[in-house]
């Protein structure tokens, strides 16, 4: 099933068609799922349908929205594109492929193609409309990827809200999740983070609050204003059989810490411990939940300490 679902959102459908599959109205979802305080949505990122993001953020502004683009881009966004669409979401998370499709890049930095205008509902309505046109005009393309399962919107649901959403306010704590503060290292910080972070920053420059990105077997850099930016190895030890989802499970882990309370360092390990469970298993992990979740614990008590400080903010 999991194989099946990585590759139906790869064929050729009319607009509508995609829609349906992967974008069912919040009206049609249960009330359990309508009220749930944290989104997960996978977009292709030239094509993210900011309608339904715009509808999922006026229903749960002061939750958190996760966006996962599953496929590279043909070119880079024009950056006002770019903008729109980090307006309508909490976190960002592509992998590195995904990410550098969507910057104009040079050997040593990326950033959007050129400078980009403050988003705001006008600029937005106008890409919606755009995009209806677009929709009216013909079928889409088709797209491929190599790391991730298609678009679609998930959700989790949590007792507390995070600080880190758009909408929500207070204070934040780790709710369990685990103390950073004395576990992750700080040393060498700013020795290859310019590098390394060369794929953050023009995130958060046109407007993203987090940008987490995926790296396979490499982890994942974690970055926000607020937290500055950390290197999140993968696991040790993860003998991966199948990638297959491991994209969505980086980003749904990830976004269940945040919203619980959790600091962006550890969220990020939490991501990378998810993924590490869900390349072990050929489709979803058959362990029981319980037992899952020792498991999920005794990785995260490995990865903290590897964790690493790439600096502050900007």
């Amino acid at each position: 099933m999991s194989k099946l679902a990585s590759n139906v959102w790869r064929t050729e459908l009319i607009p509508e068609q995609r829609e349906a599959a992967f974008w069912p109205p919040l009206s049609a979802l249960p009330p359990a799922l309508r009220g749930a305080e944290a989104f997960h949505v996978a977009v292709h990122p030239e094509q993210p349908l900011l309608r339904h993001l715009q509808e999922l953020r006026r229903a749960n502004y002061s939750g958190l929205i996760s966006l996962e683009t599953y496929a590279p881009a043909s070119r880079p966004l024009p950056p006002q594109d770019l903008r729109n669409l980090l307006s309508l979401c909490d976190i960002f998370s592509p992998n590195e492929t995904e990410a550098l499709s969507m910057l104009r890049s040079t050997p040593g930095h990326a950033e959007p193609a050129t400078a980009i205008e403050e988003a705001d509902p006008h600029t937005i309505q106008q890409a919606i409309e755009q995009q209806d046109i677009e929709k009216e005009a013909g079928p889409s393309r088709s797209s491929g990827d190599t790391s991730s399962g298609g678009g679609g919107t998930s959700t989790t649901s949590s007792s507390s809200r995070s600080s880190k959403g758009r909408g929500s306010g207070g204070g934040s704590s780790t709710h369990g999740m685990g103390n950073p503060g004395a576990r992750m290292s700080r040393k060498g910080a700013g020795d290859h983070s310019q590098g390394e972070l060369r794929l953050t920053r023009p995130f958060l420059e046109a407007g993203a609050l987090v940008v987490a990105i995926r790296r396979g077997p490499l982890g994942a850099i974690v970055h926000s204003r607020e937290e500055g930016a950390w290197q999140v190895p993968a696991v040790p030890g993860t003998l991966a059989v199948d990638t297959t989802g491991c994209g969505n499970a980086f980003c749904g882990a990830m976004l269940a810490a945040l919203q619980a309370g959790a600091g962006l360092p550890v969220a990020g390990a939490w991501g990378c411990v998810a993924g590490s469970l869900m390349a072990e298993a050929r489709g979803i992990p058959k362990e029981p939940p319980g037992e899952l979740y020792g498991e999920a614990r005794r990785r995260l008590s490995l990865l903290l300490p590897l964790v690493r400080s790439l600096g502050a903010g900007l």
